[in-house]
């Protein structure tokens, strides 16, 4: 509130107002730690992403961190085996936490979106792509995956077609 003081001041022309404002940003003190609240994958869909992030910014959150991991099978950043969402899952979620900043009043909160798509290359979903370059064509990019001939699918095989090539995604056992 400080800065936009001066901020008015300086647009209206008003050095004296300005100098006062600037005084008390100077002078100012405080015991009030920012809060970045990592809400680690959201803990679920885009609604209870939404939640989660309303109840840290009422909690006083000035910021919340979220991962594209998915919610449910979640691995920390040094460990193998992480699965992530397609990017349309998880820009839904950020989505989901500007609404939470927004309906709170909080018009410059702070998201941090972290990804462990390069450490990944397992998916839960394959994302869907209507033409090369866009945004599921680019997720499913990153997945781990094998070149097959139409004689070496089994029954219940998904596979991709990138470059004219078919590929199936790998599974875990």
């Amino acid at each position: 509130g400080l800065f936009r003081e001066v901020d008015a001041a300086r647009k209206a022309g008003d050095s004296a107002a300005e100098a006062a404002a600037q005084e008390k940003i100077d002078n100012h003190i405080t015991h009030v730690v920012p809060i970045i609240a990592d809400i680690d994958a959201g803990f679920g869909n885009a609604e209870a992403t939404y939640l989660m992030a309303k109840q840290m910014i009422e909690a006083g959150a000035c910021c919340i961190q979220i991962e594209n991991q998915v919610s449910d099978e979640k691995q920390c950043g040094h460990q193998d085996g992480k699965v992530t969402v397609p990017h349309e899952d998880f820009l839904a979620k950020i989505r989901a936490v500007r609404y939470a900043f927004l309906e709170l009043g909080v018009d410059d909160g702070v998201i941090v979106a972290r990804t462990d798509s390069l450490g990944a290359g397992l998916t839960k979903q394959i994302a869907v792509t209507n033409k090369p370059g866009d945004l599921g064509d680019q997720y499913n990019s990153f997945l781990d995956c094998e070149e097959v001939s139409p004689a070496d699918m089994k029954n219940g095989d998904v596979v991709l077609n990138r470059d004219g090539k078919l590929l199936r995604p790998k599974r875990l056992p």
